[in-house]
């Protein structure tokens, strides 16, 4: 994906993907058929993952639920996506548990997830490149790291919360959602600020509350 400010480019990966579809049909669906994914691989040449989704035909808001799991790895390992999309390098830091459920719709989605991890230390980039630091970047890594962003987690499950760019593919929905989780987890956005945003986008839709999940 292209990030418009540092105009670079960032890859998420996975490789030696083995999936699992079922149900697919495009008539005569019936009430209480969904369209299935299972899916397991490596992710970033560094973690295994395990993701399952179920979209019903059914569901006028075109809703699907999605469970994504992930074993432990570095977190330095995320650096090819967070620096060019988000100005961040982590520099140090291990992940224990991902582990999130969430429900998406067409417009948005909600979650929770388990990003347990320990030893978190970023740095703040200009424009997504390491370059001659000005005092007030130095200022704001000092208080990213110090003030902000958990060094550790170790127990506290993240909101995931996420309104979706339709015009980009339900592959990106997901990362965004993943991403949404993470974020959360970390303390760059509160749990609390996530639930403002998600019912504020439920007046502006106009649809029904997502059904809680447990990560």
């Amino acid at each position: 994906e292209m990030n418009d400010k540092t105009l670079r480019s960032g890859t998420v990966s996975f490789s030696g993907v083995e999936a699992l579809l079922e149900n697919v049909r495009n008539y005569g669906a019936r009430s209480a058929d969904s369209l299935g994914l299972t899916a397991s691989g490596l992710f970033m040449d560094s973690a295994h993952f395990r993701m399952q989704f179920r979209e019903s035909y059914a569901d006028s808001l075109r809703g699907f639920q999605l469970a994504v799991r992930l074993s432990p790895f570095d977190l330095s390992s995320l650096n090819p996506a967070l620096e060019p999309l988000a100005s961040v390098r982590v520099l140090s830091g291990k992940l224990d548990t991902l582990r999130m459920n969430a429900i998406g719709r067409e417009h948005l989605a909600h979650g929770k997830m388990k990003f347990y991890y320990s030893g978190l230390r970023s740095q703040l980039l200009e424009k997504g490149r390491e370059e001659k630091s000005s005092f007030a970047m130095r200022l704001k890594n000092f208080a990213a790291n110090h003030f902000i962003i958990r060094r550790s987690n170790l127990s506290e499950p993240g909101e995931v919360f996420y309104e979706r760019d339709t015009e980009k593919s339900i592959f990106n929905y997901w990362v965004k959602m993943i991403l949404s989780g993470i974020i959360s987890s970390t303390g760059i956005k509160s749990n609390h600020v996530m639930d403002k945003r998600y019912f504020k986008a439920l007046k502006q839709y106009d649809v029904p509350a997502i059904p809680e999940t447990e990560p």
